[in-house]
């Protein structure tokens, strides 16, 4: 969990964003994939990516009816305030495994630490079985929602956590606190990633964040994006610069207002 500092909503209250939710191209994806695990999703290619826990948020605080030995495997962070004026600080999607777990334990992740209106039901996304559960925790100034999308699979729990968190409004901030409708729209965001995901075949590639555009690599060769043959040396040096684009970046701008009018499409 992370907070957007007030001085940097102040700052991006003061950006104009006209045509924020115009219709453009489908964003540009990277795909997440898992080599240990055999599943992947796509992500945009605007969002921050991470294996590491603590780095760009805390799983276990946001994830809080995951267990112990619940392992991270991959979080991506909405880059961007999509609505600076609100008390909406962040969006994460989580994937974690817990290994050697049957249906009954994995079904039961789905379930609060606290007692909640909202039982936990079933349901089929990209033809995958999940049971679904929802959790809600306010504490001091800050509100956390989480919801959680569990299946089994080759005796291990695959965990999906849509995690969002807003602080105290009000005379507190001066912001308005976020309403249910900017909520969904940051929720159907992360429900759009979620519905990327699928299993591979074991023989899938080892790469775990592959941008779906430029040259692919395979076992003996190199194929540009319309299938087509490249000297190696001319793939490894595309492969190359695309990776230090990709970590050269420069200061952070809090609202980017064409990435999130390409984003919102998703």
């Amino acid at each position: 969990m992370k907070l957007w500092g007030y001085s940097s909503v102040f700052f991006a209250m003061t950006l104009p964003c006209a045509g924020l939710y115009a219709q453009g191209p489908p964003p540009p994806t990277h795909t997440f994939r898992d080599s240990t695990y055999h599943i992947s999703f796509d992500y945009p290619s605007n969002w921050t990516l991470s294996h590491t826990d603590h780095e760009i948020s805390t799983f276990h605080l946001d994830a809080r009816s995951a267990p112990r030995n619940a392992a991270l495997r991959g979080v991506v962070a909405m880059p961007e305030n999509p609505f600076p004026e609100s008390t909406f600080s962040g969006a994460y999607l989580y994937f974690s495994v817990t290994p050697h777990s049957s249906k009954a334990s994995c079904a039961k992740q789905a379930v609060p630490r606290r007692s909640s209106s909202r039982k936990p039901a079933t349901t089929q996304i990209a033809d995958i079985p999940f049971t679904h559960g929802h959790d809600e925790q306010r504490g001091i100034c800050i509100i956390q929602r989480d919801e959680t999308y569990i299946t089994n699979r080759r005796g291990a729990c695959y965990r999906f956590d849509l995690a969002i968190n807003n602080f105290c409004g009000g005379e507190v901030s001066g912001v308005k606190s976020i309403s249910p409708q900017e909520l969904d729209q940051v929720r159907s965001r992360l429900e759009s990633i979620l519905s990327t995901i699928r299993f591979d075949p074991k023989g899938s590639p080892k790469s775990t964040d592959n941008p779906t555009s430029g040259a692919l690599e395979t076992a003996n060769t190199f194929l540009d994006s319309g299938g087509r043959e490249l000297p190696k040396t001319r793939a490894l040096r595309k492969r190359s610069a695309s990776r230090s684009c990709s970590a050269c970046k420069g200061p952070l701008v809090l609202l980017n207002c064409d990435a999130l009018a390409m984003s919102s499409t998703m």
